[in-house]
Formats: C-alpha cells, structure tokens, sequence
C-alpha cells in the first residue's frame, strides 16, 4: 500500500488514466462497429438492386424473345411435328437465351419438344397449367 501522497496521487492518476483509455477504445470500437455495419448494409443493398435490375433486364429480354417467336409460330394447335422442326431449325440460335424450344398446349399437353422429341414429357400437373 502507498503510504505517501505523491505515491496515492501517482497510482490514482495512473487507474484514471488507465479507466479513460479503456473508457475511450471502447467507445471507438462501438462507433466504428456501428460505421462498419452501416457501410456493409449499404454495399450488400447496392449489390441486391444490382443483381435485381440484371434478372429484370434478363427476363425482359427473355419475354422479347418468346414474343418475338411466337408472332413467327403461327397457330401451334394447326402446326404438324415437321413443321415444328423446320420452325426450330430455322430460328435464330439464342443459347444465351433458350438452348431448346418446348410447345406446350394450354391443357399441359406437350406439343413439341427439340431435345429429346421421343420422350413424352407430362407437365399437365403443374400449378400453371391447372
């Protein structure tokens, strides 16, 4: 134990000292915490509208397609299975796009398949053919 006063007033001055220097990095480490929270939400935000306006420019561009095809289809229900193939291998090859055509009649019926024109493919069963 101290027994003098420059010693009690040394020791006291050194857990002051001591009680704001911890006093102070703690209060740096919450502010910078919560700075670096802000600046990880805001990139992560920046980058989820990005990935967002680049599926909405995708399937725009998708839905152009599928328009722009079907105005050069013509009347699927009246369309035989050779002329399903001369359509296929007459359209542009869009393998950024569509790397296979599927005709599928309003009833979930397949009409027409390029890839694998031999299997039977059901799709009657999905919620949007029901």
């Amino acid at each position: 134990m101290v027994k003098s006063l420059k010693g009690r007033v040394a020791a006291t001055t050194a857990l002051v000292s001591m009680i704001l220097i911890v006093g102070v990095a703690v209060g740096i480490e919450f502010f910078v915490y919560g700075e670096l929270r802000s600046s990880m939400q805001a990139q992560l935000d920046t980058q989820v509208q990005l990935v967002a306006e680049q599926l909405d420019d995708k399937m725009r561009g998708k839905f152009l397609a599928l328009h722009r095809m079907a105005r050069h289809l013509g009347h699927p229900d009246a369309m035989t299975l050779a002329q399903f193939d001369a359509f296929a291998n007459m359209s542009v090859s869009m393998p950024e796009t569509f790397n296979t055509i599927f005709v599928a009649a309003p009833d979930g019926r397949m009409r027409y398949d390029s890839t694998f024109p031999a299997t039977a493919i059901n799709i009657a069963d999905r919620d949007y053919f029901r």
